[in-house]
C-alpha cells in the first residue's frame, strides 16, 4: 500500500472530506435512525441467513481466511464500494486478511477471488466492551475487481424496506449446544432477507453478564423481521441495502442480532417473547467522514470515485 502525500493532494484530500460530509449529512434523512447489535460468543464471528430465501444477484462479497494448508474458509460479509475496496464490519478485520471473493452467488468458487492487501477497522469501535458502536471496516483489495461497486447512500424512513444478503448460519435450533448440528449449516450458496427498518429503540437491548446496553442509536439502526427468520452467525459485514429504482445502494453493514444477550436457541430468528426478530447494521452516514478519510489516505482516486458514486436521494 501507497499512502499518499504532499502538500496538493493532503489540501485536495481534506476539501474533499469535508464537503463530502457536509453534503452527506446536510441532506438529512427521513429514517428513524441508527440503533442496535449484540455480542457475539468468544472466538466466533457474527450472523447469516436463517429463514431467507437465495439470492439471484450477489451483491455481497465473502471476505475469507486462508488457513496454513492454503484452503480458504469464508469468515464475513462484505460489499465493493470501490473497485479495490470493501466494506464490512470492524469486528470482521481479524479474520478477514486472507482474500475476498466477489461476482459470485457461491462462496466458495466463480466470480474473483482477489488477496487482500490491506484491512482498517474505525478506531472509535471498542471490540474489547462488546459495544457495537462504530463497527465499521475496509477491506483494500490487491487488485481492482471487475464487479460494479455499489453506491452509499442514506436509509429511508421508518418502515422501508431493507435487504441484507449473507453465507451465514441457515439453522439456529439449538446453538447453545456446542454439538448441534446447525453449527454445520452454512450455505455454499448466498441468500437473502427481506427486512424492515424501524425505531432504534425497538433493538435495546442490555447485555446480562455486566448490564452493558450494546445498542450505539448514533451510529446503527434496526430492522425486524418476522420470527423464524434473521440474519445469524458468519453474515457480519455483508450489505445492508435500499432498492432506488431498481438500484441497489449501500445504507449500512450488518453487524449483530438483538434478540437476546443470552445464547439461548433460535437465537437468530426469534426473541424470547416470540416478538419480531430484531437486526442491527452500522449506518453509513455517520461513518462516512473516517470511509473518506481512510480511503483517501491510501487511495486518493477511490475517494472520488466514490464521492462521484453516491445516491442521496430516490
Amino acid at each position: 500500500m501507497v499512502r499518499r502525500s504532499g502538500s496538493t493532494v493532503a489540501i485536495a484530500a481534506v476539501a474533499l472530506v469535508a464537503a463530502l460530509v457536509a453534503l452527506f449529512v446536510g441532506s438529512g434523512s427521513a429514517a428513524a435512525g441508527p440503533g442496535p447489535a449484540q455480542a457475539a460468543p468468544s472466538g466466533t464471528v457474527q450472523p447469516q441467513v436463517v429463514g431467507g430465501q437465495d439470492a439471484t444477484v450477489a451483491w455481497a462479497t465473502s471476505l475469507q481466511s486462508i488457513d496454513i494448508a492454503g484452503v480458504a474458509h469464508h469468515e464475513c460479509g462484505g460489499t465493493l464500494i470501490a473497485p479495490r475496496w470493501v466494506a464490512t464490519a470492524a469486528h470482521c478485520i481479524p479474520f478477514t486478511t486472507g482474500q475476498a471473493r466477489l461476482g459470485s452467488l457461491l462462496w466458495d468458487k466463480t466470480g474473483e477471488a482477489i488477496p487482500i492487501t490491506g484491512v482498517f477497522a474505525d478506531p472509535a469501535h471498542n471490540s474489547v466492551t462488546g459495544d457495537f458502536g462504530h463497527d465499521m471496516g475496509l477491506v483494500q483489495l490487491a487488485r481492482p475487481s471487475k464487479q460494479r461497486p455499489i453506491p452509499l447512500g442514506l436509509i429511508g424512513p421508518a418502515g422501508s424496506s431493507v435487504l441484507t444478503q449473507g453465507w451465514g448460519l441457515t439453522c439456529d435450533t439449538n446453538l447453545g449446544d456446542d454439538n448441534d448440528p446447525c453449527w454445520g449449516s452454512f450455505p455454499e450458496r448466498l441468500k437473502q432477507l427481506n427486512t424492515t427498518l424501524v425505531a432504534d429503540d425497538v433493538c435495546d437491548l442490555i447485555r446480562q453478564r455486566d448490564g452493558v446496553q450494546v445498542n450505539n442509536h448514533e451510529t446503527m439502526f434496526c430492522m425486524t423481521s418476522p420470527a423464524g427468520s434473521g440474519m445469524c452467525f458468519n453474515d457480519s459485514g455483508g450489505p445492508a441495502l435500499r432498492l432506488v429504482q431498481g438500484r441497489p445502494v449501500l445504507v449500512g453493514v450488518y453487524i449483530a442480532l438483538m434478540n437476546s444477550s443470552v445464547f439461548v436457541p433460535h437465537v437468530c430468528s426469534m426473541t424470547p417473547t416470540g416478538a419480531p426478530n430484531r437486526d442491527a447494521a452500522t449506518e453509513i452516514q455517520p461513518e462516512l467522514g473516517w470511509i473518506l478519510r481512510t480511503i483517501i489516505a491510501h487511495d486518493s482516486a477511490a475517494a472520488q470515485y466514490v464521492q462521484s458514486n453516491m445516491v442521496l436521494a430516490g
